[in-house]
């Protein structure tokens, strides 16, 4: 604890009850405004626990005010922290484009195509690949590699990519600088991009050997990408879908009955048997269209 003018800065506090605390601020300079003090560390005690060791507080004789002051330690260069997380999550959904997803893409493959890592692309872009027409903010990509290795190659290409900070499980959450300055079209942005490990939404152990690759034309440009097969990309959706019940996987597991039908009938058994339900069921409540209904209830083998 040091001053600095009518401010004392405690760099830590120790644990204890409201009182307490309270006591060993002002053991060193015993003061009336101690009385004053202790509701507010009250509320900071009901806030963060009791155990209040780890935040940071400043406490103004002249206003008598104590605010929290916790302060985490910086994230690593090259990283985001769980704050830094949800503003790159928001600028991200709420500006990308195609032509950032496309350059993303482009550079992910590279990337993992550079170390040698299995991948396969899932999720909306998949489905945009596929022919579908809605909206999507991010690229998800299937990994045949463990998080270690994940973080080791974000870590060495940090000039581009920003990694989460802590642990992360199932899925590794990226992004990745693509666009240039002034450019209309794509302009500069950090696209997220969710790299999914095996057994985490339906990815498959190796998804190289379970995808296919599709080709489709972007303005001028045709590309080609490796995406899920049918069968690991109906049982993705199914998974997502029962999982969180989003709006966005239900009309993805809709595309895929209309277009590719007969295809998802004859792989039918190979889906989980309780998201194959789950679905409909959903569908159910979702819909009064009897033909919808009936030919998602053919194709997935649910009676």
């Amino acid at each position: 604890m040091h001053l600095r003018r009518n401010t004392i800065f405690i760099t830590r506090l120790p644990k204890g009850s409201a009182n307490e605390v309270a006591q060993a601020i002002y053991a060193p300079d015993p003061s009336p405004s101690k009385s004053k003090l202790v509701p507010f560390i009250k509320r900071l005690s009901f806030k963060h626990s009791t155990d209040i060791r780890h935040n940071f507080a400043v406490f103004d004789h002249s206003r008598t005010n104590f605010v929290n002051m916790s302060q985490p330690p910086q994230a690593p260069p090259g990283s985001y922290d769980p704050a830094q997380a949800i503003a790159l999550t928001s600028a991200s959904k709420a500006n990308t484009k195609m032509p950032h997803l496309i350059e993303t893409m482009d550079y992910m493959i590279q990337l993992l195509q550079a170390n040698s890592v299995s991948f396969a692309l899932m999720g909306g872009l998949a489905m945009a690949v596929l022919g579908s027409n809605r909206n999507t903010h991010d690229v998800d990509l299937a990994v045949g590699c463990n998080m270690e290795k994940l973080k080791q190659i974000a870590t060495a290409n940090h000039h581009r990519i920003r990694r989460p900070a802590g642990p992360m499980s199932g899925v590794y959450r990226l992004f990745v600088k693509v666009g240039r300055e002034g450019d209309p079209i794509c302009p500069v942005l950090w696209t997220q991009v969710d790299l999914i490990l095996q057994g985490s939404l339906g990815a498959p152990d190796d998804p190289q050997s379970v995808s296919q690759t599709i080709s489709f034309t972007v303005g001028s440009v045709q590309k080609h990408y490796p995406v899920l097969n049918l069968s690991y990309m109906m049982a993705s959706k199914l998974a997502a879908h029962s999982g969180r019940g989003e709006t966005a996987d239900m009309n993805d597991i809709l595309f895929l009955i209309q277009k590719y039908a007969q295809q998802l009938y004859e792989v039918r058994v190979q889906l989980n048997q309780r998201h194959r339900q789950a679905f409909i069921n959903a569908l159910i409540q979702k819909t009064s269209n009897s033909g919808i209904i009936k030919k998602a209830k053919f194709t997935l083998g649910v009676v």
